[in-house]
């Protein structure tokens, strides 16, 4: 199969605020149709990443396994790995530099998949326990 790199990526965006707070809106689209992304961001401590908190909310995207394919180098994804057709994601994700918080719908041609938990601590170097709700 030969997957090809979208010509163009489309990209509009609103940004407003300074290095202590932030806010986004954001669309990007490529010319062929095989990526969508519509989503806003929160970001506070921009500057500071010890004290960076995001909260990123993806109203709507869209990603096609050809454009995945093109994107990862030939033979690095096992044999045992089939990609679903399309792939479709909403939902939020929040948090900081050493805390993460999900709450997301994963749709695609192989079904659903909702992710919602957290992961607390990843910063210390021991073995985590990831919480999916």
């Amino acid at each position: 199969m030969s997957a090809k790199f979208p010509l163009a990526i489309n990209i509009n965006t609103h940004l407003k605020g300074n290095m202590q707070h932030s806010t986004a809106v954001l669309n990007i689209s490529s010319n062929d149709k095989t990526f969508r992304i519509t989503g806003a961001a929160d970001l506070k401590n921009i500057n500071n990443p010890n004290a960076l908190q995001y909260n990123v909310v993806i109203k709507d995207s869209r990603i096609e396994k050809n454009l995945i394919i093109s994107l990862v180098p030939s033979k690095s994804l096992p044999q045992s790995i089939r990609l679903p057709e399309i792939i479709l994601l909403a939902g939020t994700v929040k948090g900081d530099m050493n805390n993460v918080q999900t709450n997301l719908l994963l749709n695609g041609s192989y079904g659903t998949a909702s992710i919602k938990g957290y992961i607390n601590n990843f910063k210390i170097k021991k073995p985590q326990t990831i919480m999916l709700i």
